[in-house]
């Protein structure tokens, strides 16, 4: 078995340990913001319009949240979330409400490093998957 790769950030004076999903719960995290990004994306006919293309997918991505989108997204990427505060190891899953009570800026960014740590690998490579080869654009001699 491969071994798990713990990523750590310090967000507001804790440290969150987050390790990535286990294969199925990623996968369908993966498909339900593909449905968002995929329509939007699908007219892209160059890497320069990628990131303007994502920029717009993250945009609608964010307007559709509804409170269940929202529910699903903490509730799937918490129980992979150790916060480390004083000493002390507390699984995010078992304190989420009262952790981040009072502190939304500080939730959404541990969310943005959870959804980074498990997707940060896979939108790398699709990018450089489809970007061009520059050996084969080079002008012909």
């Amino acid at each position: 078995m491969l071994d798990i790769q713990v990523q750590s950030k310090v967000i507001g004076g804790v440290r969150y340990d987050v390790t990535p999903l286990a294969a199925g719960s990623a996968l369908k995290l993966a498909a339900r913001v593909a449905r968002v990004i995929a329509p939007v994306i699908a007219d892209v006919s160059s890497m320069a319009e990628v990131k303007g293309a994502l920029g717009s997918a993250l945009s609608d991505l964010l307007e559709s949240l509804d409170d269940a989108t929202v529910e699903y997204l903490y509730t799937t990427m918490a129980p992979s979330t150790i916060a480390v505060t004083a000493g002390a190891r507390l699984p995010l899953d078992k304190c989420f409400d009262e952790h981040f009570r009072g502190r939304v800026m500080e939730c959404l960014e541990w969310l943005k490093f959870a959804l980074e740590v498990n997707y940060r690998p896979l939108v790398e490579r699709l990018l450089s998957e489809s970007a061009p080869d520059p050996a084969q654009e080079a002008p012909a001699k």
